[in-house]
């Protein structure tokens, strides 16, 4: 029986996801599964993310960063969805000085920020930034994953959803993508 005990425990550890924590916020239980899909590599080859195939993806970097912008152009603005992955060449720290940072940012854009909270995402200590508003006269949400790779560097993941058609769904596909994401 103990040995069961433990092979169960063993089960249900190995099979979780190791990103849920984000999933689990949003209550992404059902999402569906893009299976169309290609690796986009950073410039500077410091992460990959798998994103659809028939996505607009963008490049850039500098000094100071290297990112990854992507978004279904074949969709309207209102019914799609905008992923930005950056990895910045800055230390962060999830302390109080930061937290006023980021909701004095949202306060500046008319946002209101609806979770400001601590996370694990991608195996590394992070902080989640969920935030609502109106932007360009459209509802928008945006959630922002600050999560710490060293005492060097950090990766923002930003997601944006316009409109109000489908946003629980399409925050869910976008959070089920961003959780491939693979540091190098």
């Amino acid at each position: 029986m103990k040995y069961l005990t433990l092979f169960l425990l063993f089960l249900l550890i190995s099979c979780s996801d190791k990103n849920s924590e984000l999933s689990n916020h949003f209550s992404c239980d059902n999402t569906t599964v893009e299976t169309e899909l290609k690796t986009i590599k950073d410039i500077r080859n410091l992460f990959s993310v798998e994103l659809p195939k028939h996505w607009k993806t963008n490049l850039y970097y500098d000094n100071a960063q290297t990112s990854i912008f992507a978004a279904d152009t074949t969709k309207s603005l209102t019914k799609s969805v905008l992923l930005d992955v950056t990895f910045i060449h800055n230390s962060v720290s999830f302390n109080e000085i930061f937290i006023n940072k980021t909701t004095a940012s949202s306060e500046e854009k008319g946002l209101k920020d609806e979770v400001l909270k601590e996370i694990h995402f991608l195996d590394k200590p992070s902080f989640l930034q969920h935030s609502k508003g109106k932007k360009n006269n459209y509802s928008y949400e945006v959630v922002n994953v600050f999560s710490k790779i060293n005492s060097d560097n950090f990766l923002l993941t930003k997601i944006e959803v316009y409109g109000d058609s489908a946003v629980s769904k399409r925050l869910c596909n976008a959070i089920n993508l961003v959780n491939k994401i693979q540091l190098k």
